[in-house]
């Protein structure tokens, strides 16, 4: 039971990758019919229908569906849950630091002397900058570098993609499904994959966290709160029954919308390749640095691996000081 759970988050977790692939092949098959006037019913094989360029190129899509993401490693021992949340990692590392709140960066610029940040309501110098931004607020083109970021690294903001995990969290007076289960799944509906994650497990809370990927995190996202709430109660309904009631409070996420996020976390989609996130955690003239989880090579799209990614740019700084 486990392990089908696992299956179908890891199914979820690359589904943009994969379906993004999949669609740019059956787009140039269902050109290539409407072309040849040829009915689909007789050929046996739509690549049949194909010039040879165009079974080349879809080809060449189908193998890169298979390789997507296979530098990706994982640790063993499994998933857990921060207790109280990611705020107690922050706050277990900020002692001694000073953090500023609500700067909103415009512009970052460097010479060979240093490095100059500005902000919508200040301004800030230092010899070297390390920025950890979300590689889907660089594909917005939100910050302006002065001067441009270097062809490479650019190329890799472009080619690299940024795929969509939203949560809807849905608490309730009591738990009315078993302790048990850490999560509950549709377990024989794998091909539109649904899971709620089972809050009650880990801390006796009453609480149950519907993730939702992909095409089905976007849908949902434009929804408004009431709306996404319900989608998410009928969700539940269907896979267990019309006794679920309805939630005392739910709340959501919205990470495409976010403009300090712009998506959930990194993905090697069509064109990327491993290169990509070497050029983009690659440091600029020496003034530069860069972390989070999109700049490392094996365990993007995690915690861990944007934790790491700064221990390894901080080891840069020192080298470089």
């Amino acid at each position: 039971h486990r392990d089908r759970i696992a299956a179908i988050y890891k199914k979820t977790y690359w589904k943009d990758a994969t379906d993004h692939l999949d669609e740019m092949a059956n787009d140039i098959i269902d050109s290539a019919y409407r072309d040849s006037n040829v009915p689909r019913d007789s050929v046996n094989r739509p690549e049949d229908v194909l010039s040879p360029s165009q079974r080349e190129e879809v080809e060449a899509l189908r193998r890169a569906s298979l390789e997507v993401d296979v530098e990706y490693r994982e640790y063993g021992g499994g998933d857990h849950l921060v207790t109280g949340g990611y705020d107690e990692l922050i706050l277990g590392m900020e002692q001694g630091l000073e953090i500023l709140h609500r700067q909103l960066v415009e512009r970052i610029a460097f010479t060979g002397t240093g490095v100059k940040v500005t902000t919508r309501s200040d301004s800030f110098e230092a010899d070297k900058l390390l920025v950890t931004i979300p590689l889907g607020v660089l594909k917005h083109g939100a910050i302006e570098f002065d001067p441009p970021l270097p062809a490479d690294k650019q190329r890799a903001i472009e080619n690299l993609s940024m795929t969509t995990l939203n949560r809807i969290v849905l608490s309730y007076d009591e738990a009315f499904w078993p302790r048990e289960p850490h999560a509950l799944a549709n377990l024989d509906q794998a091909s539109t994959p649904h899971l709620f994650f089972n809050l009650h497990h880990y801390h006796d809370t009453p609480v149950l966290v519907y993730l939702l990927s992909a095409d089905y995190g976007r849908e949902v996202e434009a929804m408004d709160d009431p709306d996404a709430v319900q989608f998410a109660t009928e969700t539940l309904r269907n896979m267990i029954g019309a006794r679920v009631p309805e939630p005392r409070k739910g709340i959501r996420t919205r990470w495409n919308a976010n403009p300090f996020s712009r998506g959930s976390f990194s993905y090697r989609g069509a064109g990327a390749t491993p290169a990509d996130r070497t050029a983009l955690a690659a440091p600029v003239a020496q003034r530069l640095y860069f972390a989070g989880e999109a700049t490392h090579a094996t365990q993007y799209g995690t915690v861990h691996g944007a934790y790491s990614s700064g221990l390894r740019a901080a080891e840069e700084v020192i080298r470089n000081r």
